[in-house]
């Protein structure tokens, strides 16, 4: 039991629930002693670990002494304080419009403003648009966390020798006035205005406590503000891990975070003794590229990815026999396609697949690719068969092979056809109904959407309901910031924003993860939402997708940091910030998972081309048990029986591509070698690398 807490301190330890236990009791014991909530500020990792801080701080105080619970992630703070002042931010704003409210938006906003921006702006030598708003939100976001000036931009862009760095500083800066004047601020605009408001007002002079967590993933520019408030500070507790900061690179948690807060707070931390054993092995077969072996880890090769899949389920199906639960099983990897999601939602049917995921896009969402679609319609815009179905079976809620005399319809007028259904066709004519009705209404296209779902859709799945109000929520936007009128105008242009909207690093709905929900994610993921489980499944550990560059064009997530202090970038920097990066997230997966992780590679991606890369060579099975050889077994067609059947000579096989020669001539030497003939005296010769190995 640690029994330090009273006092003020920086406190080291990598165990989550540690951390959380000893600012609970922090929090406790300042509000027994007379300390007002409203003078505690509690700054936590994201709006999940914040809801359940604030939930069991509820159930321990009195609830007739809280006048205010600061109780924040981050950017929630920012939010709320942007709100809060809102009059103040106004008035420094030049304009000839009256008082208006603040469009704290989505970046769907922004992205759109800046598609605007450039189409004006000419980058001589980019070639692909969709690529460079990409770049240049990255750019963006990596100067905001970082909290560089415009000189510290241009002095890395001079070590970088940037092509597109003139062009980029244009672009950004049209963009930050373009959003100033239409007061739509995403959360990045948000943060810049931040931290005018925390310098020049006294809106934080009452806190005079601050507990804070997951320091280590803690960004520059939050890290300035913690060092704002230092002079006023009575007490503190500051939990980190020192080996954490698996956020480094583009999302910016600053990895020299442990020496700043001993500087600012000018103390040693007190640091947990025991170690956690199977993380320092990983972090050292990362950097290192070392390879010793791992307890209660094990590694298992395959020839395909389909076959990592079917291990995967097979296994998954075993857990549950034995009593465990969903919630307590983790699928990792990077790598979420429809192959998956299909194959993993065909064969697990007992429970509820949870998957979450950095580059989930909106219109992944049935019931908004439905809206989306519905709106086109409304509009005479063009829409696919493929999107009619989608309507129709997600939204009407009409089995697909009820509405084949629809698509035909469809097909033949361009337009919802105006028919009779033997089956479903009260559903299919209120349907109808209400989209004439509502189409004829001169309202706002949020307000079209609202009445369409409201009369025609009675019931959302848990899993999907967070999105779709997600997206309402950001159609609301579109409206607040450019106006009724005129999003009707661009609404073609908000349509395609909405299909390649990606959710954004800082969602604003908190997640909860049921006892029946198995959750399928990214690391990334898996770690932000503290996802701890009693077995984790990494899947692909052969793929290069595990460790991705953070680099492009028109940013370098290593060289835009605020502590970079090298006069160049090489590729030895980018070899080794990458490692560092790897190492940290494969230690904190290994600190989630409870009793096994098993991790799958296999030689072929779904394409069928070679797996070259990813973290495979870094992991070793401590011992033999439960690990998977790679096995060959074929059952040959009708046309591939008499290859197989020959008995000596010389032979030749004959086919067009894809029709299994590489495969029947494994199968020949599997049978050659099941003969007892020596792999010594076997000579394989291949044109392809692939097929060589």
């Amino acid at each position: 039991m640690i029994k330090y807490y009273i006092r003020c301190m920086l406190f080291n330890s990598y165990k989550n629930q540690t951390k959380i236990n000893l600012l609970l009791s922090k929090y406790i014991s300042l509000t027994d002693s007379g300390i007002k909530p409203s003078e505690i500020l509690v700054l936590l990792g994201n709006s999940a670990v914040k809801k359940q801080f604030a939930s069991e701080v509820l159930e321990k105080i009195n609830n007739d002494s809280i006048e205010q619970l600061n109780i924040h992630s981050f950017y929630s703070l920012v939010y709320n304080t942007l709100n809060d002042n809102w009059c103040y931010i106004e008035n420094l704003i030049p304009s000839d419009k009256a008082f208006i409210l603040p469009n704290l938006v989505g970046l769907e906003v922004s992205q759109l403003i800046l598609k605007d921006i450039i189409k004006e702006v000419e980058v001589k030598g980019y070639n692909s648009k969709k690529s460079l708003l990409h770049q240049i939100f990255r750019r963006y976001s990596l100067i905001v966390q970082n909290k560089l000036t415009k000189e510290q931009v241009k002095e890395r862009s001079k070590i970088l020798k940037e092509p597109f760095g003139e062009d980029a500083e244009i672009i950004i800066n049209k963009l930050m006035r373009s959003t100033l004047e239409n007061r739509s601020l995403d959360y990045l605009r948000q943060t810049l205005i931040f931290n005018h408001v925390y310098q020049h007002t006294n809106y934080f002079k009452n806190i005079k406590y601050l507990l804070a967590d997951d320091a280590d993933e803690m960004t520059p520019v939050c890290f300035e503000f913690v060092k704002f408030l230092k002079p006023q500070l009575k007490d503190w507790l500051i939990c980190y891990d020192s080996m954490g900061s698996s956020r480094c690179g583009y999302l910016s948690a600053d990895t020299s975070i442990e020496n700043k807060l001993k500087n600012l707070f000018n103390e040693e931390p007190e640091t947990e003794q025991e170690k956690f054993e199977q993380g320092e092995i990983i972090f050292e077969n990362v950097i290192n590229n070392a390879k010793k072996p791992l307890k209660n880890f094990y590694l298992t090769s395959l020839s395909k990815r389909a076959e990592i899949l079917d291990f995967t389920i097979n296994k998954i199906e075993e857990l549950f026999k034995k009593g465990i639960k969903p919630c307590d099983i983790s699928v990792i990897t990077p790598v979420q396609d429809s192959m998956l999601k299909f194959t993993l939602r065909e064969n697990i049917k007992t429970c509820n697949l949870l998957f979450l995921s950095g580059s989930e896009k909106l219109i992944d969402n049935p019931y908004v690719r439905a809206c989306l679609n519905i709106l086109k319609l409304m509009l005479g815009i063009e829409i696919s068969e493929m999107d009619l179905r989608v309507i129709l079976s997600d939204y009407v809620g009409i089995p697909l092979k009820y509405t084949n005399p629809i698509l035909t319809g469809f097909r033949e007028e361009k337009k919802l056809p105006e028919i009779e259904l033997e089956i479903y066709n009260e559903k299919y004519q209120n349907f109808l109904a209400v989209f004439k009705e509502v189409k004829e209404k001169d309202s706002a296209l949020s307000s079209k959407v609202y009445e369409m779902f409201n009369r025609i859709v009675k019931f959302i799945p848990e899993d999907k309901i967070r999105n779709f109000t997600f997206f309402v929520k950001q159609l609301e936007d579109f409206e607040k910031v450019f106006g009724e009128s005129k999003c009707k105008e661009k609404i073609e242009d908000i349509i395609i924003q909405f299909e390649n909207s990606i959710i954004a690093e800082n969602p604003v709905t908190t997640l909860e993860i049921g006892e029946k929900d198995l959750v399928v994610a990214t690391p990334q993921k898996i770690i932000d939402n503290k996802i701890s489980s009693k077995y984790q499944f990494w899947l692909d550990v052969s793929s290069s997708e595990w460790v991705k560059t953070d680099t492009g064009p028109m940013y370098n997530s290593w060289v835009l940091q605020a502590d970079w202090s090298k006069s160049d970038y090489t590729v030895e920097d980018d070899v080794f910030l990458t490692s560092q990066k790897t190492a940290r997230i494969l230690r904190k997966l290994l600190l989630l998972s409870e009793v096994k992780t098993y991790a799958l590679s296999s030689l072929f991606d779904t394409s069928g081309a070679e797996n070259l890369g990813g973290i495979e060579k870094y992991l070793t099975s401590f011992s033999d048990e439960e690990t998977v050889k790679p096995t060959f077994v074929l059952t040959p067609r009708n046309d591939q029986k008499p290859v197989l059947e020959y008995k000596s000579g010389s032979m030749a096989i004959s086919a067009v591509p894809g029709a299994g020669k590489t495969t029947i001539l494994l199968a020949l030497i599997m049978k050659l070698m099941d003969k007892g003939v020596s792999p010594e005296n076997i000579f394989v010769l291949t044109y392809m690398e692939s097929a060589a190995r």
